[in-house]
């Protein structure tokens, strides 16, 4: 039981994620300086659908930062930064700015998903640090982008997106 409480405290104090997406349209950057839109919407159960999350005035409190990295005029590839860690956030939050992800068979849209066949979402983790939950150590660790999730990135922006440096 120690050791799960630990696990947990690591977990919602130290993980950092971030991901990339595409997701339909593109999100209005609300920061010129930065670029960033910061989506803070709460986020609860689904009242009618249960086994799907919502954003609820009286949910949680999240916040998710999103930064375009590339788009043309149907998608965009989006860097999405949680910084809360609720369930289903990124996808989430994504659908309730307009954009949910392509491929997303709950929270996207089915009528994109239907025109291009991803077959899956197009969402990946390509990196996660956090610090140790013992010693305290930064731990940083990083997954290749896949194959296939780099075939969209060519098949629907163009090579200039394959260029595109996703920074570490």
């Amino acid at each position: 039981r120690h050791h799960h409480a630990r696990h947990v405290r690591c977990v919602a104090r130290w993980l950092h994620r971030v991901v990339g997406s595409f997701c339909q349209g593109q999100p209005v950057c609300r920061s010129s300086r930065t670029g960033l839109l910061a989506s803070r919407a709460p986020i609860g159960r689904h009242p009618i659908h249960r086994k799907e999350m919502a954003v609820l005035t009286d949910g949680r409190e999240a916040l998710t930062e999103i930064q375009i990295a590339a788009f043309n005029d149907q998608f965009s590839l989006c860097l999405v930064r949680p910084k809360t860690g609720r369930t289903h956030q990124i996808r989430v939050h994504l659908k309730h700015i307009g954009c949910p992800i392509l491929g997303d068979t709950t929270y996207g849209s089915e009528r994109l998903n239907r025109l291009f066949e991803p077959g899956r979402q197009l969402l990946h983790a390509y990196r996660l640090s956090f610090d140790h939950p013992i010693t305290g150590e930064p731990l940083k660790f990083l997954a290749p982008i896949p194959e296939d999730l780099k075939s969209w990135m060519l098949k629907l922006c163009g090579p200039s997106l394959c260029r595109t440096e996703i920074p570490t």
